[in-house]
């Protein structure tokens, strides 16, 4: 078994390093201006006019109202499904696998990707419950095989659908979309112990035909930034290039790029990148990047941040987001004494206040099942860390 992407078969390289950039105000209107940027892909045209069953694999990542910009928009969706049956009779399927804690028909339900599916008459998948396959990786940095999903071999066509965004754990988010494909475990197994290394490894064996991202409203780590544009691509490399440049982030900060390139799996070098449609000057919006510095570069007047070592950007960024969180709902007032938090596996409980010692992730908390104040979690939920930190806090 493999999916349609495989290194086994022809579609494994990109037909083109053509990167189509649109401008949209807004979702409405949107179905010609993106039947434009699919004319722009003949062999893609081509491939999907002979397929029988398509997958659409947006970003279904939380239980997230389309206007916080986190999710793929659900008008960007219908639009991109309107276009796409005006070229082929496949049947169309919308599947994904949301995050951890995560119930992805809920998540479908919650983003409004349901409701758009079912008015068009197209099924949804969850593959956080479906049955896996296990999936060899050919001369892999780290993951020597990968769990996904069993379905993805039924499907001629793969299109991924990501979102413009910026997130804790890499500045560009398209070929990272396709983690949704994966089992959880191996989803864990990625933050733990090598992000980009495992969406390089999963980009060998999953290369989609081709990347539509929604940038009309986007997301800035957290929070829903305007954007304005779309990008489209067969190469995903070159798309999430583009994409960069769209945000004006380097690709150095996203070393899952080089690290595909040096697979052969597209192409990172700008001048051999045919961007067409809109030029990227004219709808640049810079995007806010993750810190670089170390864990305890989040430490603050109220929380100190303290690396155990072998901690994950897991735990980093629920920290980080914990902390956002806090600020952002004026909770920082509340907090009456000063908090230590300590992540990764490699610390002594002797050498901290139980009081005033909050442990963040299983792997810390493996050290000392009996501390009274704990976040559990692989990684911890972002609200059930600030909502504990507080009320910690408040104990004074």
């Amino acid at each position: 078994m493999h999916a349609p992407g495989t290194l086994h078969a022809d579609q494994a390289r990109p037909d083109s390093s053509r990167v189509f950039v649109g401008r949209s105000m807004t979702y409405e209107g949107l179905e010609p201006k993106l039947q434009s940027a699919l004319d722009s892909f003949p062999r893609f045209c081509e491939r999907l006019r002979s397929a029988r069953r398509v997958l659409l694999k947006p970003n279904v990542m939380g239980l997230h109202n389309p206007a916080r910009g986190r999710t793929t928009h659900p008008e960007f969706l219908r639009a991109l499904i309107v276009a796409i049956r005006t070229m082929t009779r496949a049947e169309i399927v919308v599947g994904d696998g949301a995050g951890p804690g995560v119930h992805t028909p809920k998540a479908f339900a919650a983003t409004g990707i349901a409701d758009i599916a079912g008015a068009l008459g197209v099924p949804v998948r969850a593959f956080t419950t479906a049955p896996m396959s296990i999936i060899e990786v050919p001369n892999p940095y780290l993951y020597h095989q990968l769990e996904l999903a069993a379905e993805l071999a039924e499907f001629d066509v793969l299109i991924n659908v990501p979102k413009l965004k910026t997130t804790y754990a890499s500045p560009a988010a398209g070929m990272k979309n396709l983690m949704g494909l994966m089992s959880q475990p191996y989803r864990f197994m990625f933050h733990a112990h090598g992000l980009h290394e495992g969406v390089a490894d999963l980009n060998t064996v999953v290369v989609p035909q081709l990347t539509v991202v929604d940038g009309i409203l986007g997301c800035e780590l957290r929070w829903p930034r305007k954007a304005d544009v779309f990008v489209v691509g067969e190469d995903p490399v070159a798309t999430d290039t583009v994409c960069s440049d769209v945000m004006s982030i380097p690709t150095e900060r996203t070393p899952y790029l080089k690290l595909a390139s040096m697979k052969g799996l597209g192409q990172l070098d700008r001048a051999r990148i045919d961007v067409v449609g809109t030029p990227v000057d004219e709808v640049r919006t810079p995007f806010k990047v993750p810190p670089q510095e170390s864990p305890e570069s989040l430490s603050t007047e109220m929380v100190k941040v303290i690396d155990c070592g072998a901690c994950c950007i897991g735990c980093v960024g629920t920290i980080q987001k914990g902390i956002d969180d806090i600020r952002r709902d004026g909770l920082l007032p509340r907090m009456r004494k000063p908090m230590t938090v300590v992540i990764g596996p490699n610390w002594d409980p002797s050498q901290f206040d139980q009081s005033s010692t909050l442990l963040i992730g299983n792997c810390a908390v493996g050290r000392a099942r009996t501390w009274p104040n704990v976040v559990r979690g692989c990684p911890p939920l972002i609200h059930k860390f600030s909502e504990k930190l507080v009320a910690v806090s408040e104990q004074g």
